[in-house]
């Protein structure tokens, strides 16, 4: 989902959901004074721009399982991080920062140099380094796999009981992709 960020930052004017399972999203970038997202190599083919309205087409099935999973488990139990992967997430973020979102390692190097305040989060441990060394997306997904693999008893993993799907949140009660609401759901009181 990673690819479409412009347009989630934009205002959105409409989405929907096609009947092949991909969800529209029409948004108005012109005022944002961003490029065509059309014109974007990784968009071709998810993209149409019709003046300033552009149209993304995307498909639920655009990551895997696994990585869904583990994305997942990065953002809800980033609390079962040991001490040396969250300087690694610091040492990434103070990257993104500097560079306006690029995370690898040519990026890294580069921000070495960078504005004071923001030296003060990098790190020059050399097992930090490593950890960080393939920038944010495979810092996440190889984070949140090793955090699923050692606390898989202490994670809930909470799949739409109509759609089967992850949903965002393990608190959430309405599935993101299906609309369907379960807040009032015997079984969800007794889980917790």
């Amino acid at each position: 989902m990673s690819k479409i960020h412009p347009a989630r930052s934009a205002e959105t004017l409409g989405r929907s959901v096609s009947t092949t399972g991909h969800t529209i999203i029409t948004t108005d970038v012109s005022r944002f004074g961003w490029p065509s997202l059309a014109d974007n190599p990784r968009m071709k083919g998810a993209a149409v721009t019709l003046g300033t309205r552009t149209i993304l087409a995307m498909s639920p099935d655009d990551e895997s399982s696994e990585s869904i999973e583990a994305s997942y488990v990065f953002h809800s139990y980033g609390h079962l991080m040991s001490e040396r992967v969250r300087l690694a997430f610091r040492h990434i973020g103070a990257t993104m920062k500097a560079t306006l979102g690029r995370s690898d390692e040519i990026a890294q190097q580069e921000v070495k140099g960078s504005a004071r305040h923001l030296r003060k989060l990098l790190s020059d441990d050399p097992q930090v380094l490593d950890l960080a060394r393939d920038g944010h997306n495979a810092f996440v997904l190889r984070t949140g796999q090793r955090i699923l693999n050692q606390h898989r008893n202490a994670i809930f993993l909470n799949y739409c009981p109509q759609c089967g799907k992850l949903a965002r949140t393990p608190k959430a009660r309405q599935c993101r992709f299906c609309g369907h609401d379960w807040h009032d759901s015997d079984a969800i009181r007794n889980c917790r």
